[in-house]
């Protein structure tokens, strides 16, 4: 009884401390907040961009030629980004882009840094 009571306890002390939170190590891979592309598509999923976005990451703009008439009012868009960074609000989903012109947040991967982007649909 006492070699099970013991093993009980070894198995629970390695199951606290193998639940510690891991860090993402501070290399420059993982702390970039970069677009690295850009898409948009119609309702019937047909790529409405004309050529490469112009993307400055130093301006933190992204500009992207649509399809001249193509309507705006629903569109799927989607980019690119450096390794594991996140973008707020989210894309992936049909939106109104009637606006032509949205701001967006990117959230590098170790979440030490983070860049504010615009991108305009011209």
């Amino acid at each position: 009884m006492n070699t099970i009571k013991y093993l009980f306890i070894i198995l629970i002390t390695a199951f606290c401390f193998s639940c510690e939170k891991v860090d993402i190590e501070d290399v420059p891979e993982f702390d970039n907040t970069t677009i690295i592309s850009f898409k948009a598509y119609d309702t019937n999923k047909a790529n409405i961009t004309v050529g490469d976005p112009v993307i400055d990451a130093t301006a933190g703009t992204v500009k992207v030629t649509i399809k001249e008439g193509t309507s705006l009012s629903n569109i799927f868009t989607s980019c690119g980004l450096s390794s594991g960074a996140n973008i707020t609000p989210a894309l992936g989903k049909y939106e109104d882009w009637s606006a032509r012109t949205r701001t967006f947040t990117v959230t590098s991967a170790s979440g030490k840094r983070s860049q504010e982007w615009t991108i305009i649909l011209q």
